[in-house]
């Protein structure tokens, strides 16, 4: 009987053991999509003894991207080094992007925008205020297109390789998916409990 114990406790602490190291995969690869590209690209924001400032790594080199008085935050980056960020104009926080050299102000309103990602084409997604409440923002080929218009919150969106889009919605009980693909908006998810990423 000990023997079988044993045996079940060996792989009870085996099938733990794959099951974390899958978790840490799949978390990585996760990580490796926004902030760290094919490349060996990654960025990130760091303090520069004033304020918080993106940086990149390539090419075994450090390069701080920006070098303002105000706060940049979660960097992204795709695999062509285009990178995405967040941060303060010094009346609200815009979308920034860089890319072969020049950091252009993607959004400039008098509302906060968060949370970017951008995927393999360079298209770029985000939250921002309505003046209301939080809507997901579309920037492709120079235009920027509301996607949501709401009375509800829409957070945390992620765009894909194909320019597909999700994100988390409040629906007035929990927050659940939704997806917009080839112009149209799915809901996902629809049950009593809360759904996010």
């Amino acid at each position: 009987m000990k023997k079988r114990s044993d045996a079940l406790g060996v792989s009870f602490l085996l099938v733990s053991i794959l099951l974390t190291l899958v978790v840490f995969s799949v978390l990585g690869a996760e990580a490796r999509d926004k902030f760290l590209n094919g490349s060996g690209e990654f960025v990130w924001h760091g303090f520069d003894e004033n304020d918080y400032e993106i940086f990149l790594y390539s090419n075994g080199t450090i390069t701080q991207i920006t070098d303002n008085g105000y706060d940049d935050y979660d960097a992204q980056i795709n695999f062509k080094g285009k990178i995405v960020w967040y941060g303060s104009d010094g009346n609200d926080y815009e979308i920034f992007l860089y890319s072969n050299g020049t950091i252009t102000q993607i959004t400039d309103n008098d509302y906060d925008d968060y949370y970017p990602a951008i995927n393999s084409q360079g298209k770029i997604v985000w939250r921002g205020w309505d003046g209301n409440d939080w809507e997901i923002f579309l920037r492709s080929q120079g235009n920027t297109t509301q996607i949501t218009d709401n009375d509800v919150d829409d957070t945390d969106p992620q765009i894909n390789s194909e320019g597909k889009i999700v994100w988390n919605r409040w629906d007035g009980n929990d927050w659940e998916i939704f997806r917009y693909s080839n112009g149209t908006l799915t809901q996902i998810t629809d049950n009593g409990t809360d759904d996010s990423f």
